[in-house]
């Protein structure tokens, strides 16, 4: 890009001395849950704030059984800042997820229009006590398809919470959007994702975090541990496959803070086999898209975005974003024009 004067340029703004990022996406989060108990006035907008305060602009809310975010985000007055995603939360009675869902029957698989999005617990939780283990679906194909159907009716995107093959197989035969963490489901269903451009949200330092809370000689710990690393064997199979991947973070499970929680699930994208570059799509545009942000989490004119400004040009994967500038830049054509250069940002 060709340099410019910058004598002609009154409120030039100088960022050679850093690197300019979109801002950041976390799309699987529980805002109205804390990690360690340690926020309880006003919650919500606490976290909210650990998440502007890590250069987060926007989250997916993953579900509460009172529909505390979802409340709130509605009642929310626009802020250019800051997007929340919430919707309604769903699992089957008598199984895992009644603090973060509403309990249905067979009966019972009509949902009312509420929200940005649906999502769907077809599964438990991940043993600690014995690897890969996989627990039974909730839903079978044909309940999934009602629910499906009748959020895709109403314009609502499907999130699934499932582990294991067939818990994963049932959602993505249903069509939903998206699978949230999806330990354990093999490579058959990575390939169903990639065909279907299904988005995967691995949620994988989950169990970096799980492993820590335990002795390090415990049986528990070592599973975690193991967890772990399938889930970043399958992120690399699912990027040598084109699945697209969303980082999302489980933020508000028990020791997965909001906000800074993002960088170790960047992390291990990293880890994983990803490029720095590639890691900050799946937090951006891929996320992004998922959210159905009227921003598609590219820098271009023409459009309004919030950019992080990060010091430095050899820049990784700090365990802190404290570097981080957040600051609104619009990109359009016309009397007021912020222009990206060579050698920074200019306003004319």
């Amino acid at each position: 890009m060709a340099p410019f004067n910058k004598a002609r340029h009154k409120n030039y703004i100088d960022f050679t001395p850093f690197t300019l990022l979109p801002g950041l996406i976390d799309a699987h989060v529980h805002l109205s849950f804390s990690p360690d108990g340690s926020c309880q006035d006003d919650m919500i907008a606490c976290h909210l704030k650990a998440n502007q305060e890590c250069g987060i602009v926007a989250v997916r809310d993953a579900g509460d059984a009172d529909r505390q975010v979802l409340n709130y985000a509605t009642g929310l007055k626009s802020n250019q800042y800051f997007t929340i995603k919430a919707g309604v939360s769903l699992h089957k009675k008598g199984r895992y997820g009644r603090q973060i869902a509403r309990g249905v029957g067979k009966g019972d698989l009509k949902i009312e229009k509420c929200g940005d999005h649906l999502k769907i617990i077809n599964c438990g939780l991940n043993s600690l006590e014995n690897f890969a283990y996989q627990s039974p679906p909730q839903f079978d194909l044909e309940e999934m398809q009602a629910l499906v159907k009748s959020a895709h009716q109403q314009n609502l995107k499907v999130m699934v919470h499932a582990n294991g093959i067939l818990p994963v197989r049932i959602a993505l035969q249903a069509g939903v959007d998206s699978i949230e963490h999806g330990f354990f489901m093999g490579k058959d269903n990575l390939k169903m994702m990639a065909d279907r451009a299904v988005t995967w949200v691995p949620t994988a330092a989950t169990m970096q975090v799980l492993a820590k809370a335990w002795p390090a000689a415990s049986r528990q710990r070592q599973v975690a541990l193991k967890n772990l690393e399938h889930q970043l064997e399958q992120i690399q199979t699912a990027a040598a496959m084109g699945v697209k991947i969303a980082v999302g973070t489980d933020a508000g499970s028990p020791g997965i803070y909001h906000g800074s929680a993002i960088i170790d699930e960047l992390k291990m994208l990293i880890r994983a086999g990803l490029s720095i570059q590639k890691a900050i799509q799946c937090a951006t545009t891929t996320a992004a898209t998922l959210l159905n942000l009227e921003w598609d989490g590219l820098i271009r004119e023409g459009i309004s975005v919030n950019l992080l400004a990060i010091k430095g040009h050899d820049w990784t994967i700090r365990p802190t974003l404290s570097a981080i500038k957040c600051g609104r830049v619009h990109l359009c054509k016309g009397k007021h024009r912020f222009t990206l250069t060579s050698v920074g940002l200019s306003h004319y």
